[in-house]
C-alpha cells in the first residue's frame, strides 16, 4: 500500500510517498507554501498524474489552515482516504502535558512520535529549525514543552526589511568569527550565532532535565549538518515522516 504523507509548514510543502511493501520514503514535490499554483488542487492532482504518483490513503500535518482545506480536496477529488495527525483518538493525551493539545502544531505531534516510536527514545530534545526554531521536550515518553523562537530567514528578513540597502545581497554561514564588512557581519550574526543560540539553550535544558539525546530537524538545519555531528546530536530531515509512518503502523 502506498500512502502520501504531507507536510503543511509556514515555508514549504513536503509531499512524500511512504510504500509499505519496501518500508521506503520517498520524496515527491517540496512547493513553496504560498506557490499559487499548487495551491490550485486540479493542479496538484496533474502533477500527480504526470508523475504517476499512485496512492490509497493520505496522511498529513498541517499548520497551515489554507493548505489543511486543500489537502482534503485532494483526498474528495482522488476518492481515498484521508488522516489529520492531530486527529484527537489517534493519541494518548496524558502524554502531552501542555495547557490545550488542540493548539500544538501537528509538526510538533508528528516529531513526538518520530522521537518515541522510530528512535524508542523515553527522553529527548527535538529541536527544529524552519520558519521558527523550535525545542521540544520529551521527558519519561511525556511531551512536557516546548521553546518557540523565530527562525533563521524570519530573523533575517525581518532584519533586512527595515534596511533597504541590505536587500540585495546573499546571506549564508559563514567561516569566520568576525565581519569587517556588514554583509558578513549580518551573515555570522544570523546563520552562526543562531546554531550557538540553540546549541547553549539545548545544553542547559540537557543539564536541567538529564537529557541526552538530541535530534536536530526541520529544512534549515542542513546549514549545520557538520556542526550537528561534531556536537554528538542525532541531524534527522526525515523525523517528521517517521512519526506519521509511526502513527500508520500503531493504529
Amino acid at each position: 500500500m502506498d500512502y502520501l504523507f504531507i507536510d503543511a509548514g509556514n515555508t514549504t510543502v513536503d509531499f512524500r510517498i511512504y510504500n509499505t511493501n519496501n518500508d521506503q520514503i520517498i520524496k515527491i514535490i517540496r512547493p513553496l507554501t504560498q506557490d499559487e499554483y499548487y495551491k490550485n488542487v486540479q493542479n496538484l492532482d496533474e502533477f500527480f498524474i504526470k508523475k504517476n504518483v499512485i496512492f490509497s490513503k493520505i496522511i498529513y500535518s498541517s499548520v497551515v489552515p489554507e493548505w489543511s482545506l486543500i489537502i482534503n480536496e485532494l483526498s474528495q477529488l482522488r476518492n481515498v482516504e484521508i488522516t489529520n495527525i492531530k486527529e484527537i483518538n489517534l493519541h494518548d493525551l496524558n502524554k502531552f502535558k501542555i495547557d490545550k493539545f488542540e493548539i500544538l502544531g501537528g509538526d510538533f505531534v508528528a516529531n513526538y512520535y518520530g522521537g518515541v516510536g522510530f528512535y524508542n527514545e523515553k527522553n529527548l530534545i527535538i529541536v527544529s529549525l524552519g520558519t521558527a526554531s523550535t525545542i521540544s521536550i520529551i521527558k519519561d515518553s511525556n511531551f512536557i514543552g516546548t521553546v518557540i523562537s523565530p527562525g533563521l530567514e524570519t530573523s533575517l528578513n525581518g532584519l533586512i526589511s527595515k534596511a533597504a540597502l541590505l536587500k540585495n545581497f546573499k546571506y549564508e554561514k559563514a567561516k569566520i568569527k568576525i565581519g569587517t564588512n556588514t554583509i558578513d557581519a549580518i551573515s555570522i550574526g544570523i546563520y552562526n550565532m543562531h546554531y550557538l543560540m540553540i546549541k547553549s539553550y539545548v545544553n542547559l535544558l540537557s543539564n536541567e532535565y538529564k537529557i541526552n539525546k538530541i535530534i536536530f530537524t526541520g529544512g534549515y538545519s542542513k546549514n549545520f549538518i557538520e556542526e550537528i555531528n561534531s556536537d554528538n546530536y542525532v541531524y534527522d530531515e526525515e523525523l517528521i515522516f517517521k512519526g506519521l509512518k509511526y502513527i500508520i503502523n500503531k493504529s
